[in-house]
């Protein structure tokens, strides 16, 4: 007699979970959207030393003339108007931007998106068509540029993975999220690709002292051009910072406590220094915060203030904001009082925080309305608080 032996409904439900199980496991291992990511980075890098050797050739074979025209953004996205008025693209700054026609963007012939006639080229064109990135939509920000002086040239590419992103911080360009090639990686006037993107804090940091200075340190990845903001909070009634070059954006106290709030556009004398210090007039109770947004923003729209020295009572409803654009602007909001204390704010995400000399800080994309007013809130109120709000423009 044979025996039939057949696997039993508990049996096969165990097993399609493992199978589940292992599926899931191997799709949060391998992460298929970062290899994707991944693939097109490797091509976006590709793409451009073959346009860099492509351009190389060229210039030796033709000379440098034929390159383009200065201050003008080549991009290669196509579109039907020559300026790319239909894609919505951030600014260029003082450049313009220039698209090829759909049926165009792609010829080696100078009517593509790189206006260089590489069909000149005594040996012909090295490739059939113009490299394009792997996505090539402006609403993604993911596109090549090409810009050019007239004989020397520069070329972007937004890289998407995490696996690339140091090759795009150390090409030698000026971006940190851009990689860029060329002969002067300079001509590119503005990080474009940033600037369509949300506004982006690069790093922050806080600190108090018994002592009359602090010294905060820029985040890692600070550079020339990005907007930093100082708070600081203290119970007299002047500071200084350096390096200098710091504009006051607003101050209120006196007796019990004041508060200032500073920014500046980073030069490459602050990144070289790589800190700030902020010295107070003395040693009564000073505390700092220093917030970096990434890339170039529009500046300031608004700052608002709020301080009272004296004893209160927590939570305070905090300084009113009227101008604020929300889905594009930035909030920075700063509150300290002189006493130890944990202290929070009710609008955005904290950043920093410190109980000694209490100081708060915390960051978002300004959403729903544009005017609001946050809430403060102190476990020791102390006998004075200091609020800010910094609301900062995307450009």
């Amino acid at each position: 007699m044979h025996h039939r032996f057949a696997f039993t409904l508990i049996e096969l439900l165990v097993v399609i979970a493992i199978i589940a199980i292992l599926a899931v496991v191997v799709v949060l291992v391998l992460n298929p959207a970062q290899l994707l990511a991944q693939s097109r980075d490797a091509n976006r890098i590709s793409d451009l030393s073959t346009l860099k050797s492509a351009l190389s050739i060229y210039q030796t074979d033709q000379g440098t003339g034929g390159m383009g025209t200065s201050s003008i953004m080549y991009v290669s996205v196509p579109d039907a108007s020559s300026t790319c008025g239909d894609l919505g693209l951030p600014s260029a700054g003082p450049d313009v931007w220039s698209c090829s026609s759909i049926s165009a963007y792609r010829s080696t012939n100078g009517t593509g998106w790189i206006p260089v006639n590489f069909a000149a080229i005594s040996s012909g064109a090295p490739f059939g068509s113009l490299p394009v990135d792997p996505i090539n939509q402006t609403s993604s920000g993911l596109y090549y540029t090409y810009e050019t002086s007239g004989s020397t040239y520069e070329l972007t590419a937004a890289l998407e993975s995490s696996k690339y992103a140091s090759t795009a911080q150390n090409d030698g360009g000026q971006y940190a999220d851009l990689y860029e090639q060329g002969t002067s990686l300079a001509l590119v006037p503005v990080d474009f690709h940033m600037e369509s993107q949300p506004i982006q804090l690069r790093g922050s940091a806080i600190g108090a002292t018994s002592g009359t200075s602090i010294t905060l340190n820029l985040p890692s990845a600070s550079q020339v051009g990005d907007l930093a903001i100082i708070f600081a909070h203290a119970n007299q009634s002047a500071i200084s910072i350096s390096p200098s070059g710091w504009t006051q954006l607003n101050q209120a106290g006196g007796a019990y406590i004041a508060g200032w709030t500073f920014s500046k556009t980073l030069t490459s004398s602050d990144i070289s220094t790589g800190s700030v210090t902020i010295t107070f007039n003395s040693n009564n109770g000073p505390a700092a915060a220093l917030a970096v947004f990434a890339g170039s923003t529009g500046g300031i729209r608004e700052t608002d203030v709020l301080e009272y020295g004296g004893t209160f009572s927590s939570p305070i409803v905090g300084p009113s904001t009227s101008a604020a654009v929300a889905g594009t602007d930035a909030a920075l909001l700063f509150g300290g009082t002189n006493a130890t204390s944990t202290d929070t704010i009710n609008y955005g995400v904290t950043q920093q925080t410190t109980n000694t000399n209490s100081e708060v800080l915390t960051f978002q994309t300004v959403s729903g309305a544009g005017s609001f007013t946050p809430t403060f809130s102190y476990s020791n109120p102390g006998t004075g608080y200091y609020q800010s709000i910094v609301i900062v423009k995307h450009n």
